[in-house]
C-alpha cells in the first residue's frame, strides 16, 4: 500500500480529533448503536464549551485561520476521547514500527474525512467471474432451490466432459502443512501419508511459524526433510510470523502454494494433481489407498472447500492492522455485496483440497485477477483464513468446479465469551464489544474415537494425544491390508466397518420390555407428524393381538409393523467390541474387544429410521441444557454428534437392557465449572412430568421419551426403560405393503437375519 500523504498540520489535527467522535465508546455504552441521530447530535454538541469561553472566542474571532485551526484542534482534543483511543491502541502496539503502522492506517480513514473522499474500500468494485447465482435470503429461495441443494453442492460431470484419473493409484497429492511446534507430530503426519520407500506419489511442503519460539521446531524438521527427497521445508524469508485471526495465516499458506508452483525465487514447480492443506495437528482417518480412491471419484479440476453458501453479511466488520504479533482494530470496514462492490464475502474453512489450476491461480495472483484485487482488502479482515479462500473460490470461474466439503472432521469448542473474563484469550476478543469473541477447534481425545471411526471424512483435527493416533492407526492399517488383499482376491474384501456385530444393518423393532406381554406391545417410534420420539403400538391395528408368549425371541413380519417404528443400528463402531443378541430373550449383550483399552461403554451405534417420512434420520439425544431431562427426537444423521451414538447397558454404568449415550468429558467439566454436577451417562427413559392436564397417568406409554442420568433410579415420575430387539422378516413376495389391509397368511424366513430364531411358519402368532 502506498505511503499516505496527509493534509496540512492544522487540518490534519482538526480532522484527526474530530473523527474521534465516531470512533469511540460513550457513557451510554453498547446501546449507542440504537441511538437516533438527534441523540448523537445532542451528545456531541454538549461536549464543547459555549462561545463565552475565552478559548472559543479566540478561535471564532482570530483572523489568522491557521492559528485558529490549531487552537480548535487543541480544543477538540481536550473535549474528545481521541487521546484515550490512541492510548488503547498504543498499549498493544508497543514497538516503534508497529505504532507507526497503526497511526498510518488510522490516518488512512481520517484523511478520507479531511479530503472529503470516500472511506477506504467503500467504493471499490471487483470483477466477479462466477456465473452462478447467489442467494442471500434463505427463507425465500426460488422454486426448485432449497438449502440442501445449496449446501450439498457437488461437481461430478460425466467422464467425457471432464478429466478424471483412470487409476487412483496414480493420483499425485501434495500435502501443504502449517506447523509451529511439536516436530514429532509433523514427522508422524508425513510418515502416515507417505508410502514405504517412496512407493506412493505424495509430496510435502511444510511451513513452520516464523517466530523465534518455533526456530527449534524448524531446525528439527529441516534435519528430517534432508533425508526425504519428497519433503520440502520453507526457509527464511518465506517463514511467516503467524498470528491467531490474522492474514498471516493466509500468507503462510500462499507461500507454500508459491513454492509448490515455482513462484518463489529459486524454485521450480513440483509435480502434483491436487493440494491437500493440513495442520500439523491433523491426522488421516482413512488409509492412503482410501484417500486416493475417494478423491479420484471427482475430476482433477474439482476443488473441495467447506463454504457457507449464504453471503457473509455482518454489521460488526472491522479494519485490522497486524503487527507486534497481534491484531489492532482501527475502524469499521464496509462489507462488500454484489450491489456495492461487485462481489460477496463467503465464510469457509481454511482447510481444503484444491486442484493444481486453482493453486496456480492463487500463487500467481496476476494483476487484473480477482485474487490480486481482493488481497488489499483481505489483508485487513479478522480471521482472514476463514474468509479469503472461500471468497476467491465463489467469485471466480472456479466456483463451477466446487465440491462443498473438505473431508475434515472438526469440532469447535465453546465461544471465548463463555469463559470467565479473567481466563479469556485476549487474541480471540478483539472487537469493541468485549463479549464478541471467536473460538477454536476442540482438542480430540480418546472419547472422540467412536465419532472418528464412524466418520466418512478422510482427515480430522485437532489431535494432541498420540494414543488416539495409535487407535486410529489400528483401523487404518487393517483397512489398508483389507484393500491390498482384495486387489489379489476380490472375494476376500471385508467391509469398512468390521467385526462380528450381529445387530448392524438389520432392521429391528425396539420394544419396551415392560410391554412385551401386553395385548398391544409398545415400541420406540415416531408419530405421524413431527420428529419427537415416543412409545407407540408396535403393529398396525389390524394385526390380531394373539402373540406367542415368546414372540420377542423370534422375528416379526415387517409389513405388519408401523413404518415409523422401524429402526436399524448402523453404522456401529467395531474397535471397542461387539454386540450379540440372546435368541432366548431378545436382549443384547456386550463383548468388549481384547484390544480396546480406551472404551468404557463398548460398541456405539447410530440408530436410524428405516421407513416413513423421516427415513434416514437418526435418534438424537444431545443434551443442550445443563444435565436436565431432554426430549429425544430424530435429526439428520451426523457422525460427529456424540448425542446420536447409542450404547447398550450391561449393568456396569447403565442398567441392563437400557440404551444410553455418554456425554463428553469436556462438556461435563464445562457444566461443573458453572456449578452443575452432571452424570456422564444418560439413559432413554419415559417421564410423566410433562403430561398434559387431560392425561393423568403414569402408565407406560403415556409419557414422554427423554434422556435422564442413568443413576436416576428413584424418581417416581421418570422410568428408565429396558428394551428387547426383534428383527424383521419379509413377506414371500418381497414387497412391503404399509396399507391398512391385512397381508396374506404366508411368510418366509429367507430375508431373516442369521441370528433370528423363527419356525417354518409365521412365528409371531398363536
Amino acid at each position: 500500500m502506498a505511503v499516505l500523504r496527509f493534509p496540512a498540520v492544522g487540518m490534519w489535527l482538526f480532522v484527526l480529533v474530530h473523527s474521534a467522535l465516531i470512533f469511540l465508546p460513550t457513557s451510554k455504552g453498547a446501546s449507542v448503536a440504537n441511538w437516533t441521530e438527534r441523540e448523537r447530535l445532542e451528545r456531541d454538541l454538549a461536549i464543547w464549551p459555549s462561545s463565552t469561553n475565552s478559548n472559543v472566542s479566540y478561535i471564532t474571532e482570530n483572523r489568522n485561520t491557521e492559528l485558529a485551526a490549531q487552537a480548535a484542534a487543541q480544543l477538540l482534543m481536550e473535549g474528545s476521547q481521541m487521546t484515550e483511543r490512541l492510548a488503547a491502541l498504543f498499549e498493544k502496539a508497543t514497538s516503534p514500527t508497529c505504532r507507526e503502522l497503526v497511526l498510518k492506517h488510522f490516518g488512512y480513514f481520517v484523511a478520507s474525512l479531511g479530503r472529503e473522499e470516500a472511506l477506504p474500500f467503500s467504493k471499490v468494485k471487483l470483477n466477479n467471474t462466477c456465473p452462478e447465482p447467489v442467494y442471500e435470503d434463505w427463507n425465500n429461495l426460488p422454486e426448485g432451490v432449497h438449502l440442501g441443494l445449496l449446501q450439498n453442492r457437488s461437481y461430478q460431470p460425466p467422464r467425457d466432459v471432464a478429466e478424471y484419473i483412470d487409476d487412483p493409484n496414480n493420483l499425485k497429492l501434495l500435502y501443504v502443512v502449517l506447523a509451529h511446534d511439536k516436530p514429532g507430530s509433523v514427522v508422524r503426519l508425513v510418515e502416515s501419508l507417505d508410502g514405504p520407500n517412496g512407493r506412493l506419489t505424495n509430496s510435502f511442503v511444510i511451513h513452520v511459524d516464523g517466530k523465534e519460539s518455533s526456530d527449534a521446531t524448524h531446525l528439527e524438521i529441516m534435519e528430517y526433510a534432508s533425508t526425504k527427497a519428497n519433503v520440502h521445508v520453507l526457509e527464511n524469508p518465506h517463514r511467516i510470523r503467524v498470528n491467531w485471526g490474522g492474514f498471516t495465516m493466509v500468507n503462510a499458506t500462499l507461500q507454500m502454494l508459491k513454492y509448490a508452483t515455482g513462484h518463489l525465487p529459486g524454485t521450480s514447480a513440483l509435480d502434483f494433481h491436487k493440494v491437500v492443506h493440513l495442520s500439523h495437528t491433523t491426522y488421516p482417518l482413512a488409509s492412503n489407498t482410501e484417500i486416493r480412491h475417494e478423491l479420484a471419484k471427482y475430476p482433477l479440476d474439482a476443488n473441495f472447500f467447506q463454504v457457507v453458501m449464504r453471503p457473509h453479511r455482518t454489521p460488526s466488520w472491522n479494519y485490522f492492522v497486524e503487527c507486534d504479533d497481534q491484531l489492532h482494530r482501527i475502524f469499521h470496514l464496509p462489507v462488500p455485496t454484489n450491489a456495492t462492490a461487485g462481489y460477496e464475502l463467503f465464510q469457509s474453512s481454511q482447510w481444503f483440497i484444491m486442484s493444481r489450476e486453482f493453486a496456480e491461480y492463487l500463487a500467481a495472483a496476476r494483476p487484473g485477477s480477482f485474487v490480486y484485487d481482493f488481497l488489499p482488502y483481505a489483508e485487513h479482515v479478522v480471521v482472514a483464513d476463514e474468509t479469503f479462500f472461500g471468497t476467491v473460490l465463489r467469485n471466480t470461474e472456479f466456483c463451477t468446479k466446487h465440491v462443498n466439503r473438505n473431508y475434515l472432521y472438526l469440532e469447535f469448542d465453546r465461544w471465548e465469551s463463555d469463559v470467565p473474563v479473567e481466563e479469556r484469550d485476549s487474541r480471540k476478543c478483539m472487537m469493541k464489544n468485549a463479549n464478541h469473541c471467536g473460538r477454536s477447534p476442540m482438542h480430540l481425545t480418546l472419547q472422540d474415537a467412536p465419532m472418528l471411526e464412524l466418520s466418512d471424512n478422510l482427515f480430522a483435527r485437532k489431535f494432541t494425544e498420540e494414543t488416539l493416533k495409535d487407535v486410529v492407526d489400528d483401523w487404518r492399517i487393517e483397512r489398508e491390508l483389507d484393500i491390498q488383499e482384495f486387489s489379489k482376491d476380490p472375494s476376500k474384501r471385508r467391509p469398512r466397518t468390521r467385526g462380528d456385530l450381529e445387530f448392524e444393518g438389520h432392521g429391528v423393532l425396539i420394544v419396551a420390555k415392560q410391554t412385551v406381554q401386553d395385548p398391544a406391545p409398545l415400541c420406540l417410534g415416531l408419530g405421524e407428524t413431527g420428529n419427537d420420539i415416543k412409545l407407540h403400538p408396535c403393529f398396525h391395528d389390524w394385526v390380531p393381538p394373539n402373540l406367542l408368549p415368546t414372540w420377542e425371541t423370534g422375528a416379526v413380519i415387517v409389513e405388519e409393523t408401523l413404518p415409523n417404528n422401524r429402526w436399524e443400528f448402523a453404522p456401529c463402531t467395531q474397535s471397542a467390541g461387539r454386540l450379540e443378541r440372546d435368541p432366548t430373550t431378545g436382549s443384547h449383550s456386550v463383548a468388549f474387544s481384547e484390544n480396546s483399552t480406551w472404551s468404557v461403554v463398548g460398541p456405539r451405534c447410530m440408530l436410524k429410521q428405516m421407513d416413513g417420512v423421516r427415513s434416514g434420520r437418526c435418534w438424537d439425544g444431545e443434551t443442550k441444557g445443563q444435565g436436565g431431562p431432554n426430549a429425544t427426537h430424530v435429526y439428520p444423521c451426523l457422525s460427529n454428534l456424540w448425542g446420536q451414538l447409542v450404547s447398550f447397558g450391561d449393568g456396569r454404568i447403565a442398567p441392563p437392557g437400557s440404551l444410553f449415550t455418554a456425554l463428553f468429558e469436556k462438556r461435563v467439566e464445562f457444566w461443573k465449572k458453572k456449578g452443575t454436577v452432571v452424570y456422564p451417562y444418560r439413559c432413554l427413559a419415559e417421564t410423566y412430568k410433562f403430561a398434559t392436564e387431560h392425561i393423568n397417568s403414569t402408565a407406560i406409554g403415556s409419557g414422554r421419551i427423554i434422556t435422564t442420568p442413568c443413576n436416576n433410579l428413584e424418581d417416581d415420575e421418570t422410568r428408565i426403560l429396558e428394551w428387547v430387539f426383534v428383527p424383521f422378516i419379509m413377506e414371500d413376495n418381497g414387497v412391503e405393503d404399509d396399507s391398512e389391509e391385512a397381508p396374506s397368511d404366508s411368510c418366509t424366513i429367507e430375508h431373516a437375519p442369521p441370528f433370528a430364531t423363527v419356525s417354518e411358519s409365521c412365528p409371531t402368532y398363536s
